[in-house]
């Protein structure tokens, strides 16, 4: 049986691991664009970072989304609280706790497509798990019927993960101090 504490390292571990990324290092500023010209088709584009390096990212931060690894961002938030007297720390990783439960919750741009509106949580599988990760076919075809709303529901996920990559960064740094 895994510790609190092994399960905090391992967390820790995964962290230093996404803040050595090529995607971390090389990535500035993340530009979304959407051209509107009547007449014409939309032309958008998300822009600033190499789609391979962040796949490769991805690879590892998924660990923080699922259960199975030991290492989900909220279950290591209330393990950390478990396992220190440090208010500062307490409070710190509480705050990014309901910071990750809005962020999961809500996304930059709500969406509704066909009457269905998407949580932060819900992109997140999609693109993972339709896209980025490996190809579940219902998830892919879903992505395939987007239409215009598909940059848009991109544009949530990547704004969704860099959120998230920062989110884990603060718990991790939080976490160091126990």
């Amino acid at each position: 049986m895994i510790t609190d504490l092994e399960r905090i390292n391992k967390f820790i571990n995964i962290v230093e691991k996404l803040k050595n990324s090529q995607f971390i290092k090389t990535t500035k500023n993340i530009k979304f664009e959407l051209n509107v010209e009547i007449g014409e088709n939309i032309k958008q584009q998300i822009s600033g970072y190499d789609e391979d390096q962040f796949r490769s990212m991805l690879m590892d931060l998924r660990k923080l989304l699922m259960v199975k690894d030991g290492v989900k961002l909220d279950e290591i938030c209330d393990l950390i609280v478990k396992n220190t007297n440090k208010q500062d720390v307490i409070k710190n990783v509480t705050d990014c706790k309901r910071v990750f439960k809005e962020l999961m919750d809500n996304p930059p741009i709500n969406i509704i497509k066909d009457g269905e509106s998407f949580s932060s949580e819900d992109i997140i599988k999609l693109w993972l798990y339709g896209h980025y990760v490996h190809e579940d076919d219902d998830k892919t075809k879903r992505l395939n019927n987007m239409g215009l709303s598909a940059m848009f529901i991109k544009y949530n996920f990547t704004t969704a993960i860099t959120k998230l990559l920062d989110l884990s960064i603060i718990i991790s740094n939080n976490a160091k101090i126990l």
